[in-house]
């Protein structure tokens, strides 16, 4: 098929004279549309002076130019591959509400996380989780200077409450460490952009199981009800255990 024949396939097609020379000269470069207009308005007057032969092979001749669209369909191929390209691609979301959560649980950790009360009254001075962090880090060096203790300790003799109660005031004493740690391993997942939902819930799981120690912890004696969370935690304990809360929420 020559340039012409697909000239002329288009027009059968319905394509404009400027649409069919444009593909056209796409696909035969140097085609003109003009100068093969005057070449066939030749050969129809020499073939009118003859038999009129010319006239009839054009019209046999456009069955055969019907195979033409399957070359046209290449015109319009190069803007369905473009597509995809268009599709914008997902973007990865900050997530805020954790990253409050962690300067919440630092904010605290300057807060009392040990103030002794009773009946709603303070007693003495409070201390704050990195002062306590200080303390055990300069008892920590101590260790070893005392002598130790040779009698034997047995946990059976000592009652439920008295031991969970202890359990209470250590896990209080350390939960400076804990709530720390937990903090400061959220925030280097939170600059790559990593869920923290597995250490907000370690989080509070140790919040929860402080209060579980210390409620079954309470001790009466002489109508006097003792417990950590009543008499000795403070509220910046409270505040930075609640701040686990934060680090499980993805927004």
């Amino acid at each position: 098929m020559d340039g012409r024949e697909y000239y002329d396939s288009l027009i059968q097609q319905g394509y404009s004279p400027e649409q069919a020379e444009q593909y056209t000269t796409q696909h035969y470069p140097g085609f003109t549309a003009q100068k093969q207009t005057a070449v066939i308005q030749d050969s129809v007057v020499a073939g009118n002076l003859h038999s009129g032969d010319v006239i009839h092979h054009h019209h046999h001749a456009a069955p055969v130019v019907q195979a033409a669209p399957v070359k046209a369909t290449v015109l319009v191929s190069p803007q369905s591959t473009a597509q995809p390209a268009l599709i914008p691609q997902p973007k990865k979301k900050v997530h805020v509400v954790p990253w409050i959560g962690v300067v919440l649980i630092f904010m605290m950790l300057f807060m009392p996380f040990v103030q002794l009360s009773f009946e709603g009254e303070n007693f003495g001075d409070s201390m704050s989780g990195f002062e306590i962090i200080g303390e055990m880090a300069e008892s920590s060096d101590d260790v070893g200077d005392g002598e130790g203790v040779d009698d034997a300790f047995d946990l059976d003799e000592i009652p439920q409450e008295f031991l969970l109660f202890g359990i209470a005031i250590l896990m209080l004493m350390f939960s400076p460490f804990v709530y720390l740690t937990f903090a400061g391993i959220s925030a280097g997942l939170l600059i790559f952009k990593k869920n923290t939902l597995f250490f907000g819930i370690l989080h509070l799981s140790f919040f929860g199981i402080f209060m579980i120690c210390s409620l079954l912890g309470t001790i009466d004696e002489l109508g006097v009800s003792i417990s950590a969370h009543s008499n000795m935690a403070g509220w910046g304990f409270f505040g930075a255990g609640l701040s686990g809360i934060l680090l499980c929420i993805r927004a």
